[in-house]
């Protein structure tokens, strides 16, 4: 195997042009792309000034993934990615969450996920003009499930599952 390296206590820097150094390999193994000092994470990457884009990855495939882990991530567990111009984000090996390049979100390619875990509940859903979904798809709100909106395929239901009472008001105000 090769091998280069600093005879000193120094970091390892790399430029092109006769210019000032580009890239650094610090003496603890960070890489710094863009910037000498200020290097500490194993990769740390610094645009240009007047450049949004600070790095692309690019792949021949029909998706592209970049993958994340920490000590106890399983095989593929986390990752974003792209089709397309549609963003992916992949959790438990599967795609969870799919934002398509028109701004739609949609749990998973084939919009099959849940949002929320029936515990942990969002304080507010808004749509400004349509909630839509599969058949026995379920909006449940009240901490205790106590209103459930939902379409079995033939009916349309509205419900109080838990026994609590059902008003349809009307006017203004709660």
């Amino acid at each position: 195997r090769g091998e280069i390296f600093t005879h000193s206590n120094h970091g390892l820097g790399f430029a092109t042009n006769n210019a000032a150094t580009q890239m650094v390999l610090t003496t603890g193994g960070n890489l710094g792309i863009g910037l000498v000092t200020g290097v500490d994470t194993r990769l740390t990457v610094k645009a240009a000034s007047g450049t949004d884009v600070v790095g692309k990855f690019v792949s021949t495939d029909a998706k592209a993934w970049i993958q994340f882990r920490d000590n106890s991530t399983t095989d593929t567990g986390v990752m974003i990615g792209a089709e397309g111009d549609d963003m992916l984000l992949r959790a438990g090996s599967n795609e969870r969450v799919r934002i398509k390049s028109n701004g739609t979100i949609l749990p998973a390619s084939d919009n099959s996920q849940n949002i929320g875990t029936g515990t942990t509940n969002f304080a507010s859903i808004w749509a400004s003009t349509r909630f839509r979904g599969n058949d026995n798809v379920k909006l449940v709100l009240g901490n205790a499930q106590d209103l459930v909106i939902r379409h079995d395929g033939t009916n349309n239901i509205i419900g109080s599952p838990v026994g609590g009472d059902l008003h349809i008001k009307s006017g203004t105000g709660d």
